[in-house]
Order: C-alpha cells, then sequence, then structure tokens
C-alpha cells in the first residue's frame, strides 16, 4: 500500500495581495469608525453638560436626544473602486452596480451627530487616498 501525503498548495502571489488589501481596508474601516466616534463624544460631551439635568444624555447614545434636529446622514464611494467593491462585499454597503453608501445607523435621530460621525469617517477615508463624500439631510 502506497502512503499517501496531503500537500497543501502555498497561495499565490495574487491570493496573498489579496489577504493583505482586505486586512488594511479592515483597519481602515475600523479606524474611520473609531474616528467618528471620538469626535462625536469630544463635540456632544461638551453640549450635553450645559444642558438641563432631565436632557442630559450619553454622547453616543441610541435613544432620543431631546432638542435636536431628526434627520440623517451617510458616507458615499464609488462603487467601481477597488474599496467601493471590498466595500458592497465586506461591509453591506450597497448593491451591484452603483454606489457603496454607509448609512449611519447610530445616535437616534440625531442629526448633527450623524453628520459629525460622517464627516470624521469620511476623513479617514480621504487622508487614505479614497474618494468619500458626505451627504446629510433633515427629516
Amino acid at each position: 500500500m502506497s502512503e499517501r501525503r496531503c500537500v497543501l498548495a502555498r497561495p499565490s502571489q495574487r491570493e496573498l495581495a489579496r489577504q493583505e488589501e482586505h486586512r488594511r481596508f479592515a483597519a481602515l474601516v475600523e479606524a474611520a469608525h473609531r474616528e467618528g466616534l471620538i469626535r462625536v463624544f469630544t463635540r456632544f460631551a461638551l453640549v450635553d453638560a450645559e444642558r438641563p439635568e432631565g436632557w442630559r444624555v450619553n454622547p453616543l447614545s441610541n435613544g432620543s436626544i431631546g432638542g435636536e434636529v431628526c434627520g440623517f446622514a451617510w458616507i458615499v464611494v464609488k462603487g467601481n473602486t477597488r474599496f467601493g467593491r471590498w466595500a458592497k462585499k465586506h461591509c453591506g454597503w450597497g448593491e451591484k452596480g452603483g454606489p457603496a453608501i454607509n448609512f449611519v445607523a447610530l445616535f437616534g435621530q440625531s442629526q448633527r451627530r450623524k453628520e459629525t460621525y460622517a464627516i470624521a469617517y469620511a476623513e479617514v477615508l480621504r487622508n487614505a487616498g479614497i474618494e468619500a463624500e458626505v451627504v446629510s439631510r433633515i427629516d
């Protein structure tokens, strides 16, 4: 009886490059998210500290934030770029054939907090060489 060995194939250069790109994009998305949270917290912690006791909330709250404008914000990246295709596939940022859109689902209905987060997020992407646009609207 002959002895069979299992030989694992080495990943190709292309596969190694794809894995590295995945790690880089995932780290970029994480850094952008972190910067967005930091920006919202630092900007709105001071605002909330000056409010009457009944109006104070956690700046990162998803609950109702009294006295603030309701609205939406999102980050748009071209869908036919490497990052855009990656974000649509791995982050669920949109459908095939269109732009990659990251809707800000945090911060309840607060349009200002969502917009602040989106601006910081887009700045991180732009600093990495990715064209990103912020769109927001009042509800």
